[in-house]
Formats: C-alpha cells, sequence, structure tokens
C-alpha cells in the first residue's frame, strides 16, 4: 500500500496506463474499472497530502465519498462526474458495461483528466509552501 501522496499518484497513473492497454485490446469493463481505479488512487493522493484519514472498508472505495472526504465537490472536478456517479468496485463482476456509459475513451480522458487536475492541485500547494 503506498504511504506517501507521491507513491498514491504513481499508482494512479499506473492504473490509468492499465485502462488504455484494456481499452485498446477492446476489454470494456475492465479499462472502465481501472479508470475508477486511477481516479480512487488521485484522491487517496490528495487525502494523505491534507493528512485527511482515508475512510475505510467499502466507503474506501466510493469516490463520490471520498471527494467528500477531501472536502471537494462534484463542482471541483466537473470532468470526472461519470465516476463519482457510476463507477463502483462492482463493477468487477460484471461482463458488459451499460450501454447508456458512453464512449469507453471519453471515459478513460475522464479519469486522466481527474487524476491530472488532482495533481496540480497538489504542486500547487506544495510551491505555496515552498515561497
Amino acid at each position: 500500500m503506498p504511504d506517501t501522496h507521491e507513491e498514491w499518484l504513481e499508482v494512479a497513473r499506473s492504473r490509468g496506463k492499465d485502462a488504455m492497454h484494456l481499452s485498446a485490446q477492446y476489454r470494456k469493463v475492465g479499462a472502465v474499472y481501472m479508470a475508477g481505479y486511477a481516479v480512487e488512487c488521485a484522491l487517496k493522493a490528495y487525502l494523505q497530502y491534507k493528512g485527511i484519514a482515508r475512510p475505510s472498508g467499502l466507503q474506501g472505495h466510493n469516490l463520490s465519498g471520498l471527494l467528500k472526504a477531501a472536502q471537494l465537490s462534484f463542482g471541483d472536478v466537473p470532468q470526472g462526474s461519470f465516476f463519482f456517479q457510476y463507477w463502483t468496485v462492482d463493477l468487477r463482476y460484471e461482463h458488459a458495461l451499460p450501454p447508456d456509459w458512453g464512449d469507453v475513451g471519453e471515459r478513460i480522458i475522464e479519469a486522466r483528466m481527474v487524476v491530472g487536475r488532482i495533481s496540480t492541485w497538489i504542486k500547487r500547494e506544495e510551491k505555496r509552501k515552498r515561497k
């Protein structure tokens, strides 16, 4: 398990790459599942950076709950609203995505944008602290 926010962000980026590779192999469920985990790990990086305790158990995988624990709102990361509304670890048991979930490539881009935004917030705060 990652110990620092940097390690959490590295895991987030790695899960994002996994999502892209799965998507390239037309493994849609796995791709969206990994993209959601990238978002989860980025939120955990933010919580770690802020010194906020991570929710445990199933709540530790609830993206909306992690967002709330991080004292953020949907408006802070609008490009990730799909994940905060629909993604769940139960996706691991599905054999197909619901038809209304849209394009897998778009979902992966959204996840990358969330990870990027959270990473940028942390970098900006680190710069401010150094000044």
